[in-house]
């Protein structure tokens, strides 16, 4: 994530409300700068939009069926997920496994890049035979010498990605030598870890590697943090900031096997993690674009509704357990989300937002196969 000369103005400025803002926007696109080609191991996980062929984000395999990566790098995803575990070269893809649930740290902060993390499930286990999944610190203390990997940018000043992972060696910064830095560093809190090389600025994360891991390498590799947030990439004096796993290691756990406490409102959240698109034939030259959100809504038994009838159908299974949504429309702007789950009905309105097709472009993909149930 890099923020403009601008911005880092405003910031020592404390403006930091709009800093934060601008935080929020880039943290995205957080590449190791200095670093050089790496084997990878295999827990490291390419996070990337199913079916596509690069990552936008890395991620850390720390079960078979569980990647843990940053909470930035899937709150605002445009489709269904994936990860390819193990991946090392771009010409040479190991097996794609979609993401089928999404659970994000309660207290994600997406303005201040706070308590960054989520965890990620498969649709089923890696299956590779070298496959061990990496150990997490369950200490505060760490290590001064550190390592990052990824596929982010390669370049300061310019868009320029590998094909291959790349790995660097960085080294911790102390958390109140971070806070003095100043800026939105003076935000920074114990559950990160600030790392890089502030004499030179010559080491650090950038562009596509978020969500990747911070590790101690030995027998075995250790992971101490997530990729979070910087600001610009490798510039002297200024850090990256990563989530702290040790800060967070009870939460990560107990995600791995949650499914059976969640209430019906967040068994959905967690499988619907993604926008549910709705495309419609218009007389004009563009079509008509709804984006609707079956997350956060609060799902109520109910009968059926004459009025409305069914637009589109999306189906996620779980443990056994099916989730069929309906979208349903009175024909007069009026949308509602149907649930069938357990052999009840449940519904809730489904409020919209409407889209250009040069928005929908802007998503990665034409409309019509971005679109598709």
């Amino acid at each position: 994530m890099m923020l403009s000369p601008l911005w880092r103005l405003l910031c020592a400025a404390l403006l930091i409300v709009a800093c934060d803002a601008q935080l929020g926007m880039d943290a995205s696109q957080t590449r190791v700068i200095g670093g050089h080609t790496s084997a990878a191991p295999p827990y490291f996980a390419g996070l990337h939009k199913l079916g596509d062929t690069s990552p936008f984000c890395g991620g850390s395999l720390i079960s078979p069926r569980h990647v843990l990566t940053a909470a930035h790098c899937v709150t605002r995803t445009d489709g269904p997920l994936a990860i390819w575990p193990g991946v090392g070269d771009l010409h040479d893809i190991p097996e794609e496994i979609a993401v089928t649930g999404v659970r994000v740290h309660p207290r994600y902060n997406a303005r201040a890049i706070q308590h960054d993390l989520a965890v990620l499930t498969l649709a089923h286990d890696v299956s590779r035979s070298d496959f061990k999944p990496i150990a997490l610190a369950d200490a505060q203390l760490t290590p001064p010498k550190l390592q990052i990997l990824g596929f982010g940018n390669l370049s300061r000043d310019d868009h320029i990605y590998p094909d291959t992972l790349q790995s660097a060696e960085i080294a911790l910064v102390p958390y109140s030598k971070c806070q003095s830095v100043g800026g939105p560093y003076s935000y920074t809190i114990e559950e990160q870890i600030c790392a890089g090389d502030l004499k030179h600025g010559e080491r650090d994360s950038c562009d596509g590697d978020s969500g990747g891991p911070l590790i101690r390498k030995g027998k075995p590799d250790v992971l101490f943090g997530i990729v979070s947030w910087g600001v610009d990439c490798g510039r002297a004096g200024q850090p990256g900031v990563y989530t702290r796993v040790s800060s967070y290691r009870e939460w990560i756990e107990a995600q791995m096997d949650i499914w059976s406490q969640l209430d019906l409102s967040e068994k959905v959240q967690m499988l619907f993690y993604f926008p549910l698109y709705e495309i419609q034939a218009s007389q004009g030259s563009q079509p008509i674009i709804r984006r609707f959100t079956a997350a956060y809504q609060h799902w109520q038994e109910s009968p059926s509704d004459p009025r409305y009838s069914t637009v589109k159908l999306w189906q996620q299974s779980f443990a056994g357990e099916v989730f069929t949504l309906e979208l349903l429309s009175s024909g007069a702007q009026s949308y509602r989300l149907r649930l069938h789950y357990s052999g009840k009905v449940y519904e809730v309105p489904a409020p919209y937002t409407e889209l250009t097709l040069r928005e929908s472009k802007d998503l990665g993909a034409d409309a019509e196969s971005l679109f598709e149930g």
